[in-house]
């Protein structure tokens, strides 16, 4: 029950922080994956600090984060998240390759198309056991992240 409470307030918390669309994109994403609650809201905007992996991405659209809505939800103890992107005047597909292309680039050490749980995704390796899966729902890229391949097909089978 405690869990039910922390996870109103921050949802309450949020609808009051952020724009409509923002709050759109975020119900889109699942509050409960892999067994855990993905309680802890992060929207990626010009108030966050600079360096936010998600940065390379909208500098390779020649974007910034005033063009994009980028939401993250996670679970409390710094586990698994789910996120999704948006990005004005930039259709889904061009901004799925941008993701694969330029999330972490650096750190990446395979790509590879892969399908899980009925989802034709990306599946990034970006240092030993952290993975990222990302897929395009329209002109959203929807983001899956976790240290462990079963967790992060548990998270896809929850996501639009």
């Amino acid at each position: 029950m405690r869990g039910v409470i922390a996870l109103s307030v921050v949802i309450v918390f949020v609808t009051a922080s952020c724009s409509s669309q923002t709050q759109v994109l975020l119900n889109t994403l699942p509050v409960v994956g892999a067994g855990m609650a993905l309680e802890q809201v992060t929207v990626v905007d010009e108030s966050r600090r600079s360096g936010h992996p998600m940065d390379d991405v909208l500098m390779a659209l020649g974007k910034s984060r005033r063009d994009a809505i980028i939401v993250f939800r996670s679970a409390s103890s710094g586990g698994p998240s789910v996120g999704a992107v948006t990005v004005t005047g930039v259709i889904g597909a061009d901004l799925l390759i941008a993701v694969v292309d330029n999330l972490q680039s650096a750190a990446v050490i395979s790509r590879t198309m892969t399908t899980a749980a009925g989802k034709d995704v990306w599946l990034i390796e970006s240092r030993p056991d952290h993975l990222a899966a990302a897929y395009s729902h329209g002109d959203v890229v929807y983001l899956a992240l976790s240290d462990e391949r079963l967790v992060v097909d548990d998270l896809l089978a929850v996501m639009p």
